[in-house]
């Protein structure tokens, strides 16, 4: 009889380290609140914060319920959180929201790291000599892989739904860095730049810098 309570002990122990494993964050994922906003006449408060990686729907819940007891946010009927990672520029579209009204809502609207791992892995895939792979999560959601076949310089896109594109380029130098031009037209004049760091820029045709993208091994 005393081994069967001491099993039944043990077997309650282990169901409660399983039970806490599976939701606690993990404790690689890091993040920080970058900025808390309340508008007390409607009851609301914004929070963005910033990730140190791409994270589950199931640990953005766990983030976004801790922070609404550690802000003290229980009292708002809406709660809306922003959630951005290292490369994001903070009101330029979030990667991912956990949103309270008061029930949570969850969603990723960037690309998920196993969309990015596809994507990844499929630029490895490119026949040819790669210059470089970054990954841009702001406004496109892509892996963008820049390479060489046949003596033309290709740039291959590779979105998140697992679609993909290859245009033409045409470089040159530019100080410290090179820049990639579209050999056709029809993209309204925007152009690339790998810089000394190795990330991929985005110009748009009045020449300003609009995201970056970063580089992948």
């Amino acid at each position: 009889m005393k081994i069967i309570h001491q099993l039944i002990g043990f077997l309650a122990f282990v169901s409660f380290a399983v039970l806490v494993s599976c939701t606690s964050i993990p404790s690689d994922v890091k993040y920080t609140v970058i900025s808390e906003v309340k508008n007390d006449s409607i009851n609301k408060v914004n929070v963005d914060i910033q990730l140190n990686k791409k994270v589950t729907e199931e640990v953005l819940g766990l983030i976004g319920e801790k922070l609404k007891a550690d802000l003290k946010l229980e009292n708002y009927s809406k709660i809306w959180m922003f959630y951005y990672l290292p490369d994001m520029k903070v009101g330029s579209g979030a990667w991912a929201t956990t949103h309270f009204t008061p029930g949570i809502e969850i969603k990723i609207l960037g690309a998920t790291q196993n969309q990015t791992d596809t994507s990844v892995k499929k630029a490895d895939e490119v026949v040819g000599k790669i210059i470089g792979k970054w990954k841009e999560d702001q406004y496109t959601n892509a892996v963008y892989v820049i390479y060489e076949n046949n003596n033309q310089t290709i740039i291959r896109t590779l979105f998140a739904n697992g679609q993909k594109s290859d245009d033409q380029l045409k470089s040159s130098k530019e100080s410290s860095s090179t820049r990639y031009d579209y050999k056709s037209e029809g993209f309204n004049g925007e152009y690339f730049k790998v810089n000394a760091n190795n990330e991929l820029e985005f110009y748009n045709k009045e020449n300003k810098l609009f995201t970056k993208g970063l580089p992948l091994k």
